[in-house]
């Protein structure tokens, strides 16, 4: 309750309809003392205190209740949202179509003794930058088996020759790799590696198909 609104209420009312009362009960009850008129004075004064205070808790009353039925009509509707179905945002997505890329057809005109060659007529510091020149080329070359070393993670390094020209091979490590010989005839397919030298290039990834076997 707010006080202060009882207060302007009450006075309100003892400057209205009961200051018409006061006036009317001295109308007709002329020539009483003063302290009767004091007494009069005041009761008109409580009875607009109760009455204010009563009208501002009414009124402070009807508020509540009115807040009340708002505040349930709104979990009412706060209840039937949530159970409302909620739509699926997410349209399931159709794979995605993958290119089919085909292997890049291997470069027949560059051999193992064309890059040797090169290496050799360039100056010593020059060779390795030659080399490099021909690093991620695809290549296929014929050569013979001379060692191989087991790299571990299913991959083989084998060592040949192209002619008179050092390579390596990495390979996966398959069954038919497991049984090569030395001086098997290969023809290997591969990619010119970055980890090529100028003494031994090297193709990595690389796959080869068996030519010759040696007997």
């Amino acid at each position: 309750m707010v006080w202060w609104q009882v207060v302007v209420l009450s006075v309100g009312l003892m400057s209205g309809v009961l200051a018409i009362v006061r006036e009317v009960i001295g109308l007709y009850s002329p020539g009483q003392a003063i302290p009767v008129a004091k007494k009069r004075f005041w009761s008109c004064v409580r009875i607009a205190f109760i009455l204010s205070a009563a009208v501002i808790i009414y009124s402070e009353h009807q508020k509540v209740m009115s807040l009340a039925v708002d505040l349930t009509a709104a979990r009412q509707r706060s209840a039937e949202i949530d159970r409302r179905p909620i739509p699926s945002l997410v349209t399931p997505l159709s794979p995605p179509i993958v290119p089919l890329v085909e292997p890049e057809p291997p470069d027949l005109t560059i051999s193992p003794e064309e890059i040797s060659r090169k290496v050799d007529a360039a100056p010593l510091l020059r060779r390795q930058a030659v080399v490099n020149d021909y690093v991620g080329i695809h290549v296929r070359w014929d050569c013979d088996v001379v060692g191989a070393i087991d790299q571990g993670q299913e991959r083989i390094r084998l060592l040949m020759y192209c002619g008179h020209t050092e390579v390596y091979a990495v390979i996966r490590d398959t069954p038919t790799a497991k049984l090569l010989r030395r001086e098997d005839k290969l023809r290997i397919t591969g990619t010119i590696s970055k980890d090529s030298t100028a003494l031994s290039i090297g193709l990595d990834p690389a796959e080869f198909t068996l030519l010759t076997r040696t007997k």
